[in-house]
């Protein structure tokens, strides 16, 4: 089994335990981390003064269930941490907030998973010709 690798937000990402050797048993929602290594315990200079890059990193974040409701919880929970609700003065406001996100993204979804028929027609029309 390929292992799953797919972007929720810009901040978390989903994947699977799959391995060479085993197919996959739950997800697991991977958090991004941005590492400054200048901040690392005893880190030292470089001689030549030189700062050394930022990197990114995929660190596991939480593990879910390998079916529907475990799918359903790991991107609410991405999306549900990624949401900047520090606007929000209300509850109300902030379950707003929240409920744009997750339309953003079902919509996304539903433009990714619907299939292009006017591509399907053309392509018949020119086995025609």
């Amino acid at each position: 089994m390929t292992k799953l690798n797919a972007s929720i937000t810009q901040n978390y990402r989903l994947t699977t335990d799959a391995t060479d050797r085993s197919d996959a048993s739950q997800f697991v929602l991977l958090r991004r981390h941005i590492v400054d290594p200048t901040k690392a315990p005893g880190y030292k200079p470089p001689a030549d003064g030189s700062a050394p890059a930022l990197r990114e990193e995929w660190r596991e974040f939480k593990y879910y269930s390998l079916n529907s409701d475990g799918l359903k919880a790991a991107v609410q929970a991405a999306i549900l941490r990624d949401t900047d609700v520090s606007r929000a003065e209300t509850l109300a406001e902030a379950l707003a907030i929240y409920a744009e996100a997750t339309e953003q993204l079902v919509f996304a979804i539903s433009v990714a998973l619907t299939p292009n028929f006017s591509d399907d027609l053309d392509a018949l029309d020119g086995r025609k010709g």
